[in-house]
């Protein structure tokens, strides 16, 4: 009686693994072993595609709303003293040096941006920026640009930027973005798969394609049209907190064979 549930964290094609493992888990999936979940409308829709089978569970991820540590105070210190005046936006990347969240955008659309005398600040949180193509991408990144390395913190910091920047060339359904959401911060993303689903455009953040030009746009739109707030953190409650999440999951659970 046991219930076997397979969440498949991006478009199935990049969730299947390798060689033999598609027919292993179509085999599954189809005669009803494994009960196949996804994460996004464009996550479903890929599984469709890919296995060739009926549509599938779709559970939007889920995640807690992100708490201030007791260095916040500290932070709030740090950030502001990153900062030209008061009114200098700061914008928050959270995320290990990785091809797929092709930081060499992120980087490249802020110089530019940086060239145009933009005001900005761009704190970067991760891994992998200390060596090889990371630590070239980090002395190629103009002065506005801070790299803090790894934090066990990062809350504090989402609660002390105004908008989270991915650059990614795929995703399924960061949970980055969505604790990113949960403290009001305004996502500024790539409109790569899952993240649609997430961010309304104009709304609740802005969408860019993979070109440096219009990732900058992007970010001049969010500038010059700052959103609030609110919205933000209320598409995540409505949409994405982990109660939703695991109440869903519950249901999916219970169903008996």
């Amino acid at each position: 009686d046991i219930r076997f549930i397979h969440t498949l964290h991006s478009v199935a094609e990049n969730a299947s693994g390798k060689k033999w493992q598609k027919s292993i888990n179509r085999f599954f999936y189809k005669h009803g072993y494994i009960t196949p979940v996804t994460i996004s409308e464009k996550c479903r829709q890929s599984y469709v595609n890919y296995y060739g089978l009926p549509s599938p569970v779709s559970i939007d991820n889920g995640c807690e709303v992100p708490r201030k540590s007791i260095r916040f105070d500290e932070v709030v210190a740090e950030v502001e003293s990153y900062k030209n005046n008061q009114d200098t936006p700061v914008f928050i990347h959270v995320a290990r040096f990785h091809e797929q969240k092709n930081q060499k955008l992120l980087i490249d659309a802020f110089n530019e941006l940086y060239r145009k005398e933009v005001d900005f600040v761009l704190l970067v949180i991760g891994d992998g920026f200390d060596r090889g193509a990371g630590a070239e991408l980090k002395g190629r990144a103009c002065e506005k640009i801070h790299f803090l390395g790894l934090k066990n913190n990062v809350a504090d910091y989402l609660y002390c930027s105004d908008a989270f920047c991915l650059t990614s060339i795929y995703e399924g359904l960061p949970i980055s973005l969505l604790e990113a959401m949960a403290c009001g911060v305004v996502p500024i993303c790539t409109n790569v798969v899952g993240i649609p689903d997430v961010v309304s455009e104009g709304r609740t953040g802005y969408l860019s394609e993979l070109l440096i030009a219009d990732y900058c746009r992007a970010i001049e739109l969010f500038i010059k049209y700052r959103l609030n707030p609110e919205w933000v953190v209320e598409q995540f409650v409505d949409n994405f907190s982990m109660n939703n999440c695991a109440q869903r999951y519950i249901q999916v659970y219970s169903i008996r064979k």
